[in-house]
């Protein structure tokens, strides 16, 4: 439930950002999520057609070593990746420390981020991925994967900072609307110059 939550927040400054540039610019609400047997994790957006697996190096991170989040966007259908995708990839815990990995560009729909989880708990991570313009379909998912560090040695009940973690000072309900809000920005506008060009080349089309 508070997956749910989590997304909730981050499609609404999304959704706000399509109505003040006044384009059809439509952010998925079907969604599904599913973790199998071999800790792969799956968002559903069966409106669309397309599944954000994520996979992570190892199954229980260790805090201070580095940690791969592994993402795929697959069609749903055919279960094969969906090429030209751009994504940004947002990493947050209920302490709202925040680090984002921004404008990840894949040819092939797989792409790898690593990141140093700095302590015990759940962390959210949170990928707005959207197609390409040669991309076999057209999407623009927010999804959002728990993360589970397991209680070990290194983790303390005090304050960690770690090189790649920043702290806003702010309540994560808060934080994560403003987080979600540039991957937002950079779908919206992605649709708009895509819509101006087909615009622009139906017009030349039609000649004089």
């Amino acid at each position: 439930m508070a997956n749910v939550g989590y997304v909730m927040l981050a499609l609404l400054p999304l959704a706000l950002t399509g109505t003040i540039l006044n384009e059809s610019v439509s952010f998925t609400s079907a969604y599904a999520q599913t973790t199998s047997s071999n800790g792969v994790e799956t968002w559903t957006d069966k409106e669309n057609g397309v599944a954000i697996l994520l996979q992570i190096n190892p199954l229980n991170p260790v805090v201070d070593q580095p940690t791969q989040l592994k993402f795929s966007v697959q069609d749903l259908q055919t279960g094969k990746p969906i090429g030209d995708v751009t994504a940004h990839i947002t990493v947050t815990d209920p302490q709202s420390r925040i680090f984002t990995f921004k404008n990840i560009t894949s040819p092939d729909g797989n792409f790898a981020v690593q990141y140093i989880f700095p302590d015990c708990e759940t962390w959210q991570v949170i990928a707005t991925v959207h197609s390409g313009s040669s991309s076999s379909k057209e999407f623009a998912d927010v999804a959002s994967f728990p993360v589970f560090v397991p209680s070990q040695p290194a983790c303390s009940t005090f304050s960690i900072t770690s090189s790649n973690t920043t702290s806003s000072g702010t309540d994560i309900l808060n934080a994560i609307p403003f987080a979600a809000i540039a991957g937002g920005a950079a779908v919206a506008i992605f649709f708009i110059v895509r819509k101006r060009k087909r615009t622009e080349r139906n017009a030349g089309f039609a000649g004089p």
